[in-house]
Protein backbone atom coordinates (compact mmCIF):
# COMPACT_ATOMS: atom_id res chain seq x y z
CA UNK A 1 0.00 0.00 0.00
CA UNK A 2 2.81 2.41 0.89
CA UNK A 3 4.52 1.85 -2.44
CA UNK A 4 1.38 2.30 -4.49
CA UNK A 5 0.09 5.34 -2.64
CA UNK A 6 3.20 7.19 -1.46
CA UNK A 7 3.08 9.63 1.46
CA UNK A 8 -0.71 9.38 1.63
CA UNK A 9 -1.02 10.21 5.34
CA UNK A 10 1.21 13.27 5.09
CA UNK A 11 -0.52 14.49 1.95
CA UNK A 12 -3.94 14.00 3.54
CA UNK A 13 -3.06 15.97 6.67
CA UNK A 14 -1.78 18.92 4.67
CA UNK A 15 -4.78 18.82 2.34
CA UNK A 16 -7.26 18.82 5.24
CA UNK A 17 -5.61 21.85 6.82
CA UNK A 18 -5.74 23.79 3.56
CA UNK A 19 -9.31 22.65 2.91
CA UNK A 20 -10.47 23.92 6.31
CA UNK A 21 -8.98 27.36 5.66
CA UNK A 22 -10.54 27.59 2.20
CA UNK A 23 -14.01 26.52 3.32
CA UNK A 24 -13.92 28.87 6.31
CA UNK A 25 -13.19 31.75 3.95
CA UNK A 26 -15.74 30.84 1.28
CA UNK A 27 -18.75 29.16 2.89
CA UNK A 28 -19.94 31.81 5.40
CA UNK A 29 -21.63 34.91 4.04
CA UNK A 30 -18.90 37.31 5.15
CA UNK A 31 -19.46 41.04 4.42
CA UNK A 32 -18.04 41.86 1.01
CA UNK A 33 -16.64 38.32 0.72
CA UNK A 34 -13.57 39.80 2.42
CA UNK A 35 -12.00 36.53 3.69
CA UNK A 36 -12.16 34.99 0.21
CA UNK A 37 -10.52 38.03 -1.32
CA UNK A 38 -7.83 38.11 1.37
CA UNK A 39 -7.13 34.39 1.01
CA UNK A 40 -6.85 34.67 -2.78
CA UNK A 41 -4.57 37.71 -2.40
CA UNK A 42 -2.29 35.85 0.02
CA UNK A 43 -2.16 32.83 -2.28
CA UNK A 44 -1.39 35.09 -5.25
CA UNK A 45 1.38 36.78 -3.27
CA UNK A 46 2.91 33.41 -2.42
CA UNK A 47 2.65 32.28 -6.01
CA UNK A 48 4.30 35.45 -7.28
CA UNK A 49 7.16 35.07 -4.82
CA UNK A 50 7.74 31.45 -5.88
CA UNK A 51 7.62 32.36 -9.57
CA UNK A 52 10.21 35.07 -9.01
CA UNK A 53 12.48 32.63 -7.17
CA UNK A 54 12.17 29.95 -9.86
CA UNK A 55 12.61 32.36 -12.76
CA UNK A 56 15.57 34.20 -11.23
CA UNK A 57 17.31 32.36 -8.35
CA UNK A 58 19.63 35.33 -7.87
CA UNK A 59 16.72 37.72 -7.29
CA UNK A 60 16.91 39.57 -3.99
CA UNK A 61 14.26 39.92 -1.32
CA UNK A 62 13.07 43.26 -2.72
CA UNK A 63 12.43 41.76 -6.15
CA UNK A 64 10.53 38.82 -4.71
CA UNK A 65 8.43 41.07 -2.49
CA UNK A 66 7.64 43.32 -5.46
CA UNK A 67 6.56 40.30 -7.48
CA UNK A 68 4.42 39.03 -4.62
CA UNK A 69 2.72 42.40 -4.16
CA UNK A 70 2.13 42.91 -7.88
CA UNK A 71 0.61 39.45 -8.36
CA UNK A 72 -1.67 39.88 -5.32
CA UNK A 73 -2.70 43.37 -6.44
CA UNK A 74 -3.54 42.13 -9.92
CA UNK A 75 -5.69 39.33 -8.49
CA UNK A 76 -7.61 41.70 -6.21
CA UNK A 77 -8.12 44.27 -8.97
CA UNK A 78 -9.46 41.61 -11.31
CA UNK A 79 -11.87 40.43 -8.62
CA UNK A 80 -13.10 43.84 -7.46
CA UNK A 81 -13.03 45.91 -10.66
CA UNK A 82 -14.78 43.83 -13.35
CA UNK A 83 -14.54 46.51 -16.02
CA UNK A 84 -10.95 47.56 -15.52
CA UNK A 85 -9.32 44.80 -13.47
CA UNK A 86 -8.11 42.90 -16.51
CA UNK A 87 -5.67 45.70 -17.27
CA UNK A 88 -4.00 45.11 -13.89
CA UNK A 89 -2.98 41.64 -15.04
CA UNK A 90 -0.06 43.13 -16.98
CA UNK A 91 1.44 44.38 -13.71
CA UNK A 92 3.26 41.17 -12.61
CA UNK A 93 4.97 40.78 -15.98
CA UNK A 94 6.01 44.42 -15.93
CA UNK A 95 7.47 44.10 -12.44
CA UNK A 96 9.45 41.05 -13.57
CA UNK A 97 10.84 42.86 -16.60
CA UNK A 98 12.09 45.98 -14.80
CA UNK A 99 14.98 44.36 -12.84
CA UNK A 100 16.22 42.51 -15.93
CA UNK A 101 16.20 45.74 -17.91
CA UNK A 102 18.03 47.50 -15.07
CA UNK A 103 20.72 44.81 -14.94
CA UNK A 104 21.30 45.26 -18.65
CA UNK A 105 21.89 41.57 -19.33
CA UNK A 106 19.79 40.55 -22.37
CA UNK A 107 20.99 36.94 -22.38
CA UNK A 108 17.91 34.79 -21.89
CA UNK A 109 15.88 37.70 -20.61
CA UNK A 110 13.17 37.59 -23.29
CA UNK A 111 12.09 33.98 -22.67
CA UNK A 112 12.63 34.43 -18.95
CA UNK A 113 10.47 37.54 -18.68
CA UNK A 114 7.86 36.18 -21.08
CA UNK A 115 7.53 32.82 -19.34
CA UNK A 116 7.63 33.99 -15.74
CA UNK A 117 5.53 37.08 -16.49
CA UNK A 118 2.88 34.99 -18.21
CA UNK A 119 2.83 32.57 -15.28
CA UNK A 120 2.35 35.42 -12.80
CA UNK A 121 -0.46 36.87 -14.90
CA UNK A 122 -2.12 33.45 -15.14
CA UNK A 123 -2.01 32.92 -11.37
CA UNK A 124 -3.37 36.42 -10.74
CA UNK A 125 -6.20 35.72 -13.19
CA UNK A 126 -6.98 32.31 -11.72
CA UNK A 127 -6.98 33.29 -8.06
CA UNK A 128 -8.73 36.55 -8.86
CA UNK A 129 -11.43 34.53 -10.64
CA UNK A 130 -12.17 32.61 -7.43
CA UNK A 131 -12.63 35.86 -5.53
CA UNK A 132 -14.77 37.31 -8.32
CA UNK A 133 -17.01 34.23 -8.40
CA UNK A 134 -17.60 34.62 -4.66
CA UNK A 135 -18.02 38.39 -4.58
CA UNK A 136 -20.12 38.63 -7.73
CA UNK A 137 -22.73 35.96 -6.99
CA UNK A 138 -25.17 34.88 -4.30
CA UNK A 139 -23.76 32.26 -1.97
CA UNK A 140 -20.54 30.26 -2.14
CA UNK A 141 -21.52 27.72 -4.77
CA UNK A 142 -20.03 29.25 -7.90
CA UNK A 143 -16.72 29.91 -6.13
CA UNK A 144 -16.68 26.27 -5.05
CA UNK A 145 -17.32 24.99 -8.58
CA UNK A 146 -13.72 25.12 -9.88
CA UNK A 147 -12.33 24.11 -6.48
CA UNK A 148 -14.53 21.05 -6.08
CA UNK A 149 -14.00 20.06 -9.71
CA UNK A 150 -10.22 20.26 -9.33
CA UNK A 151 -10.13 18.54 -5.94
CA UNK A 152 -12.26 15.65 -7.17
CA UNK A 153 -10.36 15.43 -10.43
CA UNK A 154 -6.95 15.49 -8.74
CA UNK A 155 -8.02 12.85 -6.22
CA UNK A 156 -9.49 10.54 -8.85
CA UNK A 157 -6.46 10.97 -11.09
CA UNK A 158 -4.05 10.27 -8.21
CA UNK A 159 -5.69 7.03 -7.10
CA UNK A 160 -6.46 5.78 -10.62
CA UNK A 161 -2.95 6.62 -11.77
CA UNK A 162 -1.34 4.84 -8.81
CA UNK A 163 -3.58 1.79 -9.13
CA UNK A 164 -4.15 1.42 -12.88
CA UNK A 165 -1.89 3.86 -14.70
CA UNK A 166 0.03 2.29 -17.56
CA UNK A 167 0.24 4.82 -20.39
CA UNK A 168 2.30 7.94 -19.70
CA UNK A 169 0.56 11.20 -20.52
CA UNK A 170 3.56 13.52 -20.81
CA UNK A 171 6.72 11.61 -19.79
CA UNK A 172 9.03 14.46 -20.71
CA UNK A 173 7.26 16.85 -18.35
CA UNK A 174 5.66 14.79 -15.57
CA UNK A 175 6.48 11.06 -15.69
CA UNK A 176 3.90 10.25 -13.00
CA UNK A 177 0.91 11.47 -15.04
CA UNK A 178 -0.97 8.78 -16.98
CA UNK A 179 -3.75 8.68 -19.55
CA UNK A 180 -5.78 6.50 -17.19
CA UNK A 181 -5.36 9.07 -14.44
CA UNK A 182 -6.48 11.86 -16.76
CA UNK A 183 -9.61 9.93 -17.79
CA UNK A 184 -10.50 9.25 -14.16
CA UNK A 185 -9.81 12.87 -13.28
CA UNK A 186 -12.13 14.19 -15.97
CA UNK A 187 -14.86 11.82 -14.84
CA UNK A 188 -14.35 12.92 -11.25
CA UNK A 189 -14.44 16.62 -12.14
CA UNK A 190 -17.65 16.20 -14.14
CA UNK A 191 -19.36 14.17 -11.41
CA UNK A 192 -18.27 16.63 -8.71
CA UNK A 193 -19.66 19.64 -10.58
CA UNK A 194 -22.99 17.90 -11.15
CA UNK A 195 -23.13 16.82 -7.49
CA UNK A 196 -22.44 20.39 -6.39
CA UNK A 197 -25.38 21.51 -8.50
CA UNK A 198 -27.65 18.99 -6.79
CA UNK A 199 -26.43 19.84 -3.29
CA UNK A 200 -26.18 23.59 -3.59
CA UNK A 201 -27.72 26.52 -5.32
CA UNK A 202 -25.52 26.70 -8.42
CA UNK A 203 -27.60 28.70 -10.92
CA UNK A 204 -26.55 26.56 -13.88
CA UNK A 205 -28.41 23.77 -15.67
CA UNK A 206 -27.35 20.13 -15.43
CA UNK A 207 -25.84 20.05 -18.90
CA UNK A 208 -23.98 23.31 -18.29
CA UNK A 209 -22.66 22.00 -14.98
CA UNK A 210 -21.44 18.82 -16.64
CA UNK A 211 -19.70 20.83 -19.37
CA UNK A 212 -18.23 23.21 -16.79
CA UNK A 213 -16.94 20.34 -14.65
CA UNK A 214 -15.38 18.56 -17.59
CA UNK A 215 -13.83 21.80 -18.88
CA UNK A 216 -12.49 22.68 -15.43
CA UNK A 217 -10.98 19.21 -15.18
CA UNK A 218 -9.32 19.51 -18.56
CA UNK A 219 -8.05 23.03 -17.83
CA UNK A 220 -6.82 21.88 -14.43
CA UNK A 221 -4.85 19.02 -15.97
CA UNK A 222 -3.24 21.50 -18.36
CA UNK A 223 -2.34 23.80 -15.47
CA UNK A 224 -0.75 20.91 -13.61
CA UNK A 225 1.42 20.04 -16.62
CA UNK A 226 2.23 23.69 -17.25
CA UNK A 227 3.52 24.16 -13.72
CA UNK A 228 5.47 20.88 -13.96
CA UNK A 229 7.15 22.15 -17.12
CA UNK A 230 8.01 25.43 -15.39
CA UNK A 231 9.59 23.57 -12.47
CA UNK A 232 11.47 21.21 -14.76
CA UNK A 233 12.88 24.18 -16.63
CA UNK A 234 13.96 25.67 -13.28
CA UNK A 235 15.47 22.35 -12.21
CA UNK A 236 13.41 21.89 -9.02
CA UNK A 237 11.01 19.20 -7.81
CA UNK A 238 8.69 21.44 -5.77
CA UNK A 239 7.98 25.15 -6.09
CA UNK A 240 8.30 25.59 -2.33
CA UNK A 241 7.60 24.03 1.07
CA UNK A 242 4.24 25.54 1.96
CA UNK A 243 2.51 22.26 2.98
CA UNK A 244 4.14 18.97 4.06
CA UNK A 245 3.93 16.49 1.21
CA UNK A 246 2.39 19.04 -1.14
CA UNK A 247 5.19 21.45 -2.04
CA UNK A 248 4.60 25.15 -2.55
CA UNK A 249 1.73 27.49 -3.39
CA UNK A 250 2.20 26.88 -7.12
CA UNK A 251 2.05 23.12 -6.58
CA UNK A 252 -1.26 23.43 -4.71
CA UNK A 253 -2.96 25.94 -7.00
CA UNK A 254 -1.71 24.93 -10.45
CA UNK A 255 -4.94 23.27 -11.55
CA UNK A 256 -7.12 25.91 -9.87
CA UNK A 257 -5.27 28.76 -11.60
CA UNK A 258 -6.33 27.45 -15.01
CA UNK A 259 -9.72 26.02 -14.05
CA UNK A 260 -11.15 29.05 -12.23
CA UNK A 261 -11.18 31.35 -15.31
CA UNK A 262 -13.04 28.59 -17.18
CA UNK A 263 -15.66 28.41 -14.43
CA UNK A 264 -15.93 32.19 -14.48
CA UNK A 265 -16.57 32.15 -18.23
CA UNK A 266 -19.39 29.61 -17.80
CA UNK A 267 -20.89 31.71 -14.98
CA UNK A 268 -20.65 34.91 -16.99
CA UNK A 269 -22.20 33.28 -20.05
CA UNK A 270 -25.13 32.15 -17.89
CA UNK A 271 -25.49 35.63 -16.38
CA UNK A 272 -24.80 34.24 -12.88
CA UNK A 273 -21.97 36.64 -12.03
CA UNK A 274 -22.36 40.40 -11.94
Amino acid sequence: MTARFPALARRSAGALAALAAVLLAILPDWPGSAPTIVLCALAAAGAGCEISRLASPSAGAAERIAQAVSTASAAVCFAMLPRFGAFALILPGLILAIPMMRKGDPGGSIPGVAGAGWMSMLWALGLGSIARLRAGSEGPWLALLPLVSCWAGDTAAYFAGCAFGRHRLAPGISPGKTVEGLAAGLAGSTAAAMSLGLAGGVPLGTATLAAAGFSCGLAGAFGDLLESAFKRDAGVKDSGTFLPGHGGILDRTDSIATAAPVALLFAMAAGAVS
